[in-house]
């Protein structure tokens, strides 16, 4: 994973007014926190920043911020967007070393289409989100999960995800990810005609 650049600007003024004035100039309030130093109050581009987070790498891209002059390796965090317009509002920057795991979210994709489904199946996706732990480098900006093997009634757990070397998913194994349910009207509808089946064979009988 190749860094991503961001120029950054240390930051005095503080409160919703000069906030106002940074984000109608195209800047973002920002601070820098983590691995014991002191936090620092920045801005940086709105634009620049948006388009790192809307990369292949998405929001756990590895950012070298450039604060005048000072290099820092950081992760976005707490990436906060006006409710409406979408606008960013405020970040903060996690410090992060290449070689100490950090936890991230990470989104799961699903890819192919399940048989189940056209065997009157529905298609229950459970999680939608996991959280890994893994070096800032190695963390996947999403994990796909093959689908196209679920029959009737089959299920996929965390134990199934494939995952990279160096990549752990902080989730219990056994937490359900995705299946094919069965639908209640389906399992009803079969019982049925066997209940029907066996009473017209108790009439024949008698």
């Amino acid at each position: 994973m190749t860094d991503a650049t961001l120029l950054a600007t240390n930051r005095t003024s503080r409160g919703s007014g000069p906030a106002g004035r940074m984000r109608n100039a195209g800047d973002v309030p920002a601070v820098i926190y983590g691995l014991g130093a002191d936090t620092v109050t920045i801005s940086v581009s709105a634009r620049e920043l948006d388009r790192i987070l809307h990369s292949d790498t998405g929001v756990n891209s590895l950012i070298s911020l450039s604060v005048e002059g000072e290099e820092v390796l950081a992760l976005a965090r707490q990436i906060q967007r006006h409710a409406t317009r979408g606008i960013l509002q405020h970040v903060d920057f996690i410090r992060v070393r290449r070689d100490t795991a950090v936890s991230a979210e990470v989104p799961l994709h699903l890819v192919g289409e399940a048989p189940g489904t056209k065997q009157g199946g529905k298609l229950e996706q459970q999680l939608f989100t996991v959280t890994v732990a893994a070096k800032p480098d190695k963390i996947p900006s999403s994990i796909e999960i093959d689908i196209s093997g679920l029959e009737l009634g089959d299920q996929i757990h965390v134990a199934d995800i494939p995952v990279s070397d160096g990549v752990v998913i902080a989730l219990p194994g056994d937490a359900l990810v995705v299946q094919v349910a069965v639908p209640r009207g389906l399992t009803d509808g079969d019982g049925g005609e066997g209940a029907e089946g066996a009473e017209g064979a108790e009439s024949a009988e008698a």
